[in-house]
């Protein structure tokens, strides 16, 4: 099985009782590993970025009001991902929408916290 763009999954393993979902953003072939570009979906407040809001009627695990969360976007090892659906540690949630992926896509590219060396990886997949 091959993670792709738009995928999306529950980390079960967090530490936190609460449980967000995560987008694949982009997958890429780098020397070594496939990487991908993982963003997590929390609940909007106003001390959240606003660049991605997310509504109920978006995706069928979005229940109210969200934002992608940038800030705590994150470069994996697709091995690592994918060995963690087969474990269980993560279960994998229905893929985004085309739409939904463009637009998770473009607010990471134009997002003030998003780390660097996400905003890059997107900016090659996706220029």
């Amino acid at each position: 099985m091959k993670l792709e763009a738009g995928d999306a999954y529950w980390d079960d393993s967090s530490r936190s009782s609460i449980k967000h979902l995560y987008f694949i953003l982009g997958v890429e072939e780098q020397i070594g590993n496939t990487i991908v570009a993982v963003v997590n979906i929390t609940s909007n407040n106003p001390s959240k970025e606003q660049t991605c809001l997310i509504y109920p009627n978006e995706h069928r695990n979005i229940l109210h009001e969200s934002v992608v969360y940038y800030r705590e976007a994150r470069l994996l090892i697709h091995e690592r991902v994918y060995d963690d659906i087969i474990k269980g540690v993560i279960r994998k949630a229905d893929s985004a929408s085309q739409e939904l992926l463009d637009r998770m896509i473009d607010g990471g590219k134009k997002s003030k916290q998003i780390p660097i060396e996400v905003k890059r990886m997107l900016k090659r997949l996706y220029p």
